[in-house]
């Protein structure tokens, strides 16, 4: 009889180390994704930051080029369709 409780004791044990064991390995599974998502997020950040100064300096520059063929326009030295097409 008190071969049959050590063994129960024993397979009782063994099942609360496997259980630790896999709770331990679904809480790394959680960190993992975790970072994971954080790298995601910060990525898209960039990406749209990124996205965002791009818009805004080509904005800056239609914009610029726009005052030039304006003033280049109100000159008239030169024809007009010379110096949009010798723009791009």
């Amino acid at each position: 009889m008190n071969l049959d409780r050590q063994m129960k004791r024993e397979t009782v044990e063994r099942i609360m180390r496997a259980n630790e064991y896999h709770k331990q390995q679904i809480l790394m599974k959680i960190e993992k994704d975790n970072e994971r998502g954080q790298n995601l997020q910060y990525q898209k950040f960039e990406l749209l930051n990124t996205r965002r100064n791009n818009r805004d300096e080509a904005g800056r520059r239609k914009e610029f080029m726009q005052k030039k063929f304006e003033v280049l326009k109100r000159k008239g030295d030169i024809a007009v369709s010379t110096i949009w097409f010798s723009l791009f």
